[in-house]
């Protein structure tokens, strides 16, 4: 039954009376066949290796080797066995809690020192598989120290480690996977990490709540994926769009077709579109585009805010502290089964949110995603802040708090899995320009793990500090904050192109409008010049130069006067078209102004203008 509810998603009417295993077969078969699908298939083990890191900490900390290693049996003891041992963070040794808050938060600051200053440079110099390459060799190195070490300053470099090697995998897993896979799909294919990352975290869950699996075993289970994800990737196609940008058509066609299963129209009319957005951004932006830009600057913002919206909805205060959470609330049941649970209903949810991705919608899962998750904190608070309160009292807790606590944190992470999970790794990974990509994507992740760093340090002092009720409080009214950002701030941006994106956050002054020009003018802008309306050619200087100054850092606007000759010589390949009245056209009410006589004209996508 459960394994029918978690592929259920992506059953269709006649598998209806098929059984789970026959069901299971079908979509593996069917991944089999897709060249796409096998290749994002694999490089998600990259989430893995994410999930893995990221559910392995809460549990083997609570482990009694871990707590003897590095509290109450080490040569320097912060305090005595029974202490270490507490189910109530306050009673535990104050430099245990800070070495908890260090531990925890150190894999998410070297992800973000990594996301920032490294792998946008390696995604840009060495390609998106090579960054996934290092990223991993940097993760088994820092693995297998945690493993091996009981030094304390020694465990914390190797956490370090650990998380450079993560956000290298984690920042050019989606790049890649956004690249590689066709616009129908998209979503689909670049939540597939939050999918293997859940599934790592259950694994992790699983593992440790059997009494039996110590902690170095479980900080040994992300070198699996990453030594699989290293050996393997090499061998997987080139980012089309890379190949592009580093000037190798041959190989850009040679990985479309491989992923493509040999449609050569499909293939060249991924190349043509590819090449068209490169000629729109012929050079790598600056930094400074990122906040001189209104549109890209919009783009950041909003990238950046969902990545610590994300964070502060409390989700990985529940993932790497769920055990003390849930031991300082007075669940009522084992700390560790808990936090299993609610990693296999992220899992199921997580599924079923990759089959309404490309249906539903971007902007409607992260609303009716914030709204499930705000009601389900706040009913946590409330039980939690009962539970305090009845242990208070001398009549003890009644039986029916803690299952209402569990069933409130599984509806939690149940409504954070259906969008908060993936769309803000998805979500910027196909806003931006490739001129500006690696460097904002770059502070979206960064934000990601700064955001990451916070939580997993704080949340221990939290707990320890507010009790696990005001914790859930806390994080409640960040949520009702989450759902009016959302509604106010982020457009849809399902199936839509580059181009049309940047509409939506406010390209209108700028590229926009070239559009709306080009349309008015009837021109092919790549190809020829064709009869047009004439603009005087001081108002396009003007025009263009103030386009350029808004909203492209890197295009060059250049003013040419070509020999007649020339013109006329580009102009027998087009069909010449009549000139039009702006209203007829659709002329904007700022541009109509310009329209004069008629003539032989081209503007280029992004400034180049001609006129005969």
């Amino acid at each position: 039954p459960n394994l029918s509810i978690v592929f259920g998603p992506f059953c269709s009417r006649r598998m209806a009376g098929k059984g789970v295993l026959a069901i299971i077969a079908s979509r593996l078969g069917a991944v089999a066949k897709s060249p796409v699908l096998r290749v994002v298939a694999f490089v998600s083990f990259g989430g893995i290796l994410f999930g893995l890191d990221q559910g392995n900490w809460a549990g083997a900390v609570a482990k009694d080797g871990f707590v003897e290693n590095f509290c109450w049996g080490g040569e320097d003891p912060w305090g005595t066995k029974a202490a270490c041992t507490s189910k109530k963070a306050k009673d535990k040794p104050t430099e245990f809690i800070n070495f908890l808050a260090v531990g925890s938060a150190l894999v998410q600051a070297g992800a973000a020192v990594a996301q920032l200053f490294m792998a946008p440079w390696m995604a840009r110099a060495y390609g998106r598989r090579m960054t996934l390459f290092y990223g991993a060799i940097v993760a088994v190195v820092g693995n297998v120290g945690q493993c091996a070490t009981t030094n304390v300053q020694l465990f914390l470099v190797y956490r370090f480690l650990d998380g450079i090697g993560v956000g290298c995998v984690t920042f050019a897993v989606p790049m890649y996977m956004s690249e590689i896979a066709p616009a129908s799909i998209r979503g689909a294919c670049g939540s597939s990490m939050q999918l293997t990352m859940v599934f790592g975290m259950v694994i992790a869950s699983v593992l440790n709540s059997f009494p039996w699996f110590g902690y170095r075993i479980s900080f040994a289970l992300p070198v699996f994926p990453a030594i699989l994800l290293a050996a393997g990737i090499l061998f997987m196609p080139m980012s089309p769009l890379y190949a592009l940008i580093k000037g190798d058509v041959t190989r850009a066609q040679a990985s479309l077709m491989t992923l493509r299963d040999g449609d050569q129209k499909e293939v060249e009319r991924e190349i043509a579109e590819l090449q068209e957005s490169l000629a729109a951004a012929s050079k790598e932006a600056p930094w400074s585009a990122l906040w001189k830009v209104p549109s890209v600057r919009k783009r950041v913002l909003v990238a950046n805010a969902l990545q610590w919206l994300q964070q502060l909805s409390g989700v990985n205060a529940l993932l790497s502290a769920g055990p003390e959470i849930f031991r300082d609330a007075g669940l009522g049941m084992d700390e560790l089964v808990a936090t299993m649970l609610v990693s296999i209903c992220n899992l199921v949810f997580t599924v079923l949110m990759m089959k309404l991705v490309d249906s539903q919608g971007r902007r409607f899962l992260l609303l009716v995603s914030g709204a499930g998750m705000f009601a389900a904190m706040s009913a946590a608070a409330f039980f939690a802040n009962a539970i305090r309160r009845a242990t208070e009292n001398v009549a003890g807790v009644p039986s029916h708090l803690g299952p209402c606590l569990l069933a409130s944190t599984l509806a939690f992470i149940s409504s954070f899995a259906m969008g908060w999970g993936s769309l803000p790794w998805v979500y910027p990974a196909e806003i931006f320009p490739s001129d500006v990509k690696e460097k904002a994507m770059a502070t979206s992740g960064c934000s990601q793990w700064v955001a990451n760093c916070f939580i997993a340090y704080i949340v221990y002092l939290q707990v320890a500090n507010w009790g696990a009720d005001y914790t859930f409080a806390f994080y409640a009214a960040w949520l009702g904050i989450t759902i009016v950002f959302v509604y106010l701030c982020v457009p849809e941006t399902k199936g839509l192109g580059v181009e049309q994106i940047g509409a939506l956050f406010g390209e209108g002054a700028g590229q926009a409008r070239d559009a709306e020009m080009s349309r008015h003018l009837r021109c092919d802008t790549e190809a020829c010049f064709a009869a047009c309306s004439l603009y005087d050619l001081k108002e396009i200087a003007h025009y263009t130069a103030k386009r350029d100054s808004q909203a492209s850092a890197t295009s060059a606007v250049e003013m040419s006067i070509r020999p007649a000759g020339e013109v006329a010589s580009a102009a027998e390949s087009c069909e010449a078209q009549p000139a039009r009245a702006p209203q007829e056209a659709g002329l904007s009410e700022e541009a109509r102004p310009l329209h004069k006589t008629s003539s032989r004209i081209r503007i280029s996508a992004r400034g180049s203008v001609a006129i005969a």
